[in-house]
C-alpha cells in the first residue's frame, strides 16, 4: 500500500519517479493513479518532458530514478522553462 489517509502530498519529483517506475514496469493503472496527483499544469509539463526531442532528457532523468532522496526538490511545473531555454542541447565547438 502506497497511500495513507494522513500522509502529506508527495513532491512532484516523487510523483515523476513513481510514474516512470510504473510505466517501465508496464503497470498502466498505477501510472495513471500517480499522474492524477499532478495539477493540470504539472501533467502538461510532464507530457512536454516525455514528448521532448529524441528522449535523451527523459533518459537522463530516468538514469537517476534509483536515487529516492534526489527527487524531493523537483518541480515538474518548471520543466517547460528548462526545455524552452534549450538546456539539454549540446554546445558546438567554436
Amino acid at each position: 500500500m502506497e497511500e495513507y489517509s494522513n500522509e502529506e502530498k508527495p513532491s512532484d519529483g516523487e510523483i515523476y519517479r513513481k510514474v516512470r517506475q510504473y510505466e517501465r514496469g508496464g503497470n498502466v493503472c498505477f501510472k495513471k493513479r500517480w499522474k492524477a496527483r499532478l495539477s493540470d499544469h504539472g501533467r502538461r509539463g510532464l507530457q512536454q518532458l516525455l514528448d521532448h526531442g529524441d528522449g535523451e532528457l527523459t533518459a537522463a532523468f530516468d538514469s537517476l530514478l534509483d536515487i529516492p532522496g534526489l527527487w524531493d526538490g523537483m518541480r515538474i511545473s518548471t520543466l517547460h522553462k528548462m526545455i524552452g531555454m534549450k538546456c539539454d542541447e549540446g554546445r558546438s565547438a567554436v
